[in-house]
């Protein structure tokens, strides 16, 4: 064999240089853009501590005004029982003349004891009078015990919506206050998963990438951390960044060999070849 000749070897050594730099230049890419996911990430938990904070303060007023509304019904309550068991009015008993009125002659009241009048006939046995006193006012019904938040129940509507209703801004909300009402639970990464997947149903895959990205970084150990992973890749596909999606399925096929997810994403590789 010839050796090669001096412009032939500084030929390769620019194509080596250059690819290098094409290197560098994507791992400052992928670094800028983790950079620019984690201050948005950073952001939205700071709005979810907001929201969180005016729901509770909702929820005060809320119970203020309940308290309010109670005190007004006991108040009413109160009246009504007044009302029926007020005394008669200065016209008295019927068949009773009113106090100071004349009365016809030889109906004046015999002293106690005394016998009847002569020619009168008996009259009924007299009764003293006992005002009734009114009855001391019901108290309240007690207020049944609110029923503890379920978690499931509250990811399962959040599905609902998205794969029966298709409304991806109502899930969103819904998926976004249950991972700020339940961080640490089973279904908090698959909440955020479902979170990239509503931006990626409407294309907008700039914001997928940074949904699914979450995933990676506070679920990594999570059963969603592979797809979530995978659907990464694909959204960077799908804005035309094959570097940076062929980059992500080649760590997925690293990272987690034994998923579905990194079977899905040979496939992808392969295409992209």
């Amino acid at each position: 064999m010839y050796p090669a000749a001096p412009g032939e070897v500084n030929e390769v050594r620019q194509s080596v240089l250059g690819l290098r730099r094409g290197l560098s230049n994507q791992e400052e890419r992928i670094e800028e853009a983790r950079k620019a996911v984690q201050n948005l990430m950073d952001g939205i938990e700071r709005n979810n501590r907001v929201t969180e904070a005016a729901l509770k303060k909702l929820d005060q007023r809320f119970e203020e005004v309940r308290g309010r509304l109670e005190s007004l019904e006991n108040e009413i309550a109160l009246l009504r029982q007044g009302r029926t068991g007020a005394p008669a009015g200065p016209e008295g008993r019927a068949g009773t003349p009113a106090p100071g009125a004349p009365r016809p002659p030889g109906t004046e009241p015999s002293p106690p004891g005394a016998p009847p009048a002569a020619g009168a006939p008996p009259g009924p046995p007299q009764t003293a009078l006992v005002p009734a006193r009114p009855e001391a006012p019901a108290a309240p019904p007690a207020a049944p015990a609110p029923k503890p938040p379920d978690p499931e129940e509250e990811f399962n509507q959040a599905l609902r919506v998205i794969q029966e209703e298709r409304s991806y801004p109502k899930a969103r909300a819904l998926l976004s206050a249950f991972i700020a009402k339940f961080p640490t639970h089973d279904l908090a990464d698959d909440a955020q998963y479902w979170l990239g997947q509503t931006y990626f149903e409407e294309r907008n895959y700039e914001r997928a990438i940074l949904a699914f990205n979450k995933v990676q970084v506070d679920y990594a150990n999570g059963d969603k951390a592979p797809d979530a992973l995978l659907q990464e890749g694909v959204s960077f596909l799908n804005l035309g960044d094959r570097a940076s999606a062929r980059e992500l399925l080649m760590r997925l096929q690293q990272k987690y060999p034994n998923s579905e997810a990194a079977k899905k994403a040979e496939e992808r590789l392969k295409a992209m070849q």
